[in-house]
């Protein structure tokens, strides 16, 4: 056996051990990328249960007149964060919470 024959069997084998981790990197990137084009479609129904979670709990406020709900509606809807403080509020406090909003954006 010569040296060129050598030469040429480690090349076969190192082709192929490339070709299965291109394979392997292909595989991996798509199903990266099938993941990602899933993400916006989860975090929209993800927002929108949330969001009418929220909205929920303003209609579960009895002392809140519908003028104040709608008010506070468009409020939370400017502001994530307000919207998140109240869903983690307790109840007792939500009121308090939203007084408080109400009077700011008056």
């Amino acid at each position: 056996m010569n040296a060129s024959s050598r030469s040429k069997r480690k090349r076969g084998g190192q082709t192929a051990e490339t070709m299965k981790i291109i394979r392997n990197t292909m595989k991996y990137v798509n199903d990266q990328s099938e993941a990602i084009v899933e993400w916006p479609s989860v975090q929209h129904q993800s927002k929108d249960a949330f969001y009418a979670e929220v909205m929920k709990q303003l209609q579960a406020i009895p002392e809140l007149s519908t003028h104040d709900r709608r008010c506070l509606m468009w409020t939370l809807m400017c502001n994530v964060h307000d919207m998140k403080a109240l869903w983690e509020i307790s109840n007792e406090l939500k009121l308090d919470y939203c007084t408080v909003m109400l009077e700011d954006n008056a």
